[in-house]
């Protein structure tokens, strides 16, 4: 390879908070990239308030495209194509529907013909007309990058993309972040939550969103507080759905047995504080808090969604249910108040953790993908 560093136009949406799963994942990439092969350029189709005050892992391009609909999205879209070609960037990355619309098409007229897409979904925000839409792209998208294998098998059913141009990298972790900490930490973190040290936490990160199906974990957590009220639950995430959540538990009779955290910036801290992790989604490709569940030791109950399957091992280091069976998620919860078990089910967890996921440190896949394809620009 040459000593000229890889240009790379990575293209989304916009990023209004790190916190959100796919947010957080380019993030990292942008991060920690060897910035003395790469060079990163990060573009969104509108900016926001979290870009313009905090963002400055590299430079910023603001497309100024909020609507498909508007009069001046083409005069933008065309502006942004020349800017590709001026820049004369390798490779063009996109996440997200719009972005992938938007940078896709642009990378083409650009001549770029290394473009990467992103399989980050299983179709749930997609309509026909979209799912047709990103079809027609496939011709000039070069590889896809999934986040799981039953996203790249998905895709390649739903979509008829072939599966040799889908690549399946899985989210990557920063496992400094969740390295184990004194226990006195632990207890200092519970004390600031108001919970004692011997209670069990159950915990679920997660947007609150219809996907998300926080009421399942709701009514889970009803059914053990019946029989085990002394059991607490922690709800980390903010989103549209929350007010309506807070008055289902109010309802269910969950005062003070679930604590509603907001969006948190120490999740690694909160992680370590809890003893069980639950996601509830109806539909997922990889979760990133099933990742990070695993990486903090703590046992896992998923619905079998996308490929929780694929870190989650059955009476090893987790369970898994059907989507809305909120019984047995409540029945697992339950079942792992013994302290052999759980301790059993951390060990396996960290271990799942770092056999399966790339370090972020590290970014070799990424890396060896994007210095396959560089020379294919020119």
């Amino acid at each position: 390879m040459s000593d000229k560093k890889i240009k790379i136009a990575f293209i989304i949406d916009t990023i209004k908070s790190p916190s959100a799963g796919t947010e957080k994942q380019l993030l990292l990439l942008l991060n920690h990239l060897d910035h003395n092969k790469f060079e990163p350029y990060l573009c969104v189709l509108y900016s926001s308030e979290w870009l313009e005050t905090e963002f400055s892992a590299c430079p910023l391009y603001v497309v100024g495209i909020t609507s498909f609909k508007k009069v001046l999205t083409l005069r933008s879209f065309m502006r942004f194509s020349l800017y590709l070609r001026r820049e004369r960037f390798d490779i063009v990355q996109t996440f997200f529907r719009d972005a992938n619309i938007v940078g896709v098409l642009a990378g083409r007229f650009a001549g770029i013909r290394a473009v990467i897409g992103s399989r980050r979904n299983q179709g749930y925000w997609l309509n026909w007309r979209e799912r047709i839409i990103l079809k027609l792209l496939d011709r000039s998208t070069l590889i896809y990058v999934a986040n799981s294998r039953s996203t790249k098998h998905w895709a390649s059913k739903a979509e008829g993309l072939a599966m040799e141009k889908i690549v399946v990298i899985y989210n990557a972790l920063d496992f400094s972040l969740f390295r184990e900490i004194a226990l006195d930490s632990r207890i200092q973190v519970r004390k600031q939550l108001g919970i004692d040290e011997k209670t069990l936490l159950v915990v679920l990160v997660a947007n609150l969103r219809p996907v998300k199906d926080i009421d399942t974990f709701i009514k889970a957590a009803a059914r053990v507080h019946q029989s085990q009220p002394d059991i607490k639950f922690l709800i980390v995430g903010e989103g549209s759905e929350k007010i309506r959540i807070e008055r289902l538990a109010v309802g269910l009779g969950l005062n003070g047995a679930v604590k509603f955290l907001g969006m948190r910036l120490d999740i690694p801290d909160i992680l370590r504080a809890s003893d069980v992790g639950v996601l509830t989604s109806k539909s997922e490709s990889f979760s990133n808090a099933i990742a990070e569940y695993l990486a903090a030791g703590l046992p896992v109950v998923s619905t079998q969604v996308g490929g929780s399957d694929e870190a989650i091992n059955p009476d090893v280091n987790g369970y898994l249910v059907e989507v809305g069976d909120y019984e047995a998620i409540a029945s697992c919860i339950l079942q792992l108040r013994d302290n052999s078990r759980r301790a059993a089910f951390n060990s396996a967890s960290r271990a799942k953790a770092q056999s399966l996921f790339p370090d972020i440190t590290k970014l070799t896949q990424y890396q060896q993908l994007y210095e396959s394809i560089s020379g294919l620009r020119h």
